[in-house]
């Protein structure tokens, strides 16, 4: 009798884990540009950075969902200098490098992507538990689309069932879902 109460118990705590309730909606990124389903209306904030080829600003749009993770969206207005010095593969490459930076993560696969008729980057990582909150999986994909790159970004416990890598992912929409080689 006592493991069937166990079990009972067991299983309402992982119905209750799994029913956070997400009110997942569209959200136009960049005028338009970009469309994405998102678990909640996001924040938005907009912060520029100083580099050797001139000012990046970048607009982030970002929902946490408590006990769970967050969905990010980075929207970063490049300058035409680093189009025309640094090229696709160094602005992956430096951008990955920023990211898992500012994630304190850690790099477990990095590989080409299709998504929303872009070419891209995806990015694997993992973050260690910081501050009494747990470590996180996490994925990351880069795209860049005419001066934009958007860095699109889920996160999930450490072991749990990255489900809304399987709801925001497939979501993306590029309005120019042209070649970007």
């Amino acid at each position: 009798m006592k493991f069937f109460a166990t079990a009972i118990a067991c299983l309402f705590l992982v119905s209750a884990a799994h029913a956070v309730d997400r009110d997942w909606q569209t959200v136009s990124v960049n005028d338009g540009k970009l469309t994405i389903k998102m678990p909640g209306k996001p924040t938005v904030t907009t912060k520029s950075d100083s580099s050797i080829v001139g000012d990046v600003t970048s607009k982030i749009y970002k929902v946490n969902v408590p006990e769970d993770g967050n969905v990010t969206v980075d929207c970063s207005d490049l300058p035409g200098a680093a189009l025309f010095f640094a090229g696709k593969d160094t602005i992956f490459g430096n951008a990955k490098g920023k990211f898992l930076a500012g994630a304190f993560g850690k790099q477990l696969s990095w590989e080409s992507v299709t998504n929303g008729g872009q070419t891209g980057m995806k990015l694997m990582f993992q973050t260690p538990p910081m501050d009494g909150k747990p470590g996180y999986d996490g994925e990351a994909r880069f795209f860049l689309v005419g001066d934009y790159l958007y860095v699109i970004s889920v996160t999930d416990v450490v072991g749990d069932d990255l489900d809304m890598q399987k709801e925001v992912f497939p979501s993306l929409t590029f309005a120019d879902s042209g070649s970007n080689d």
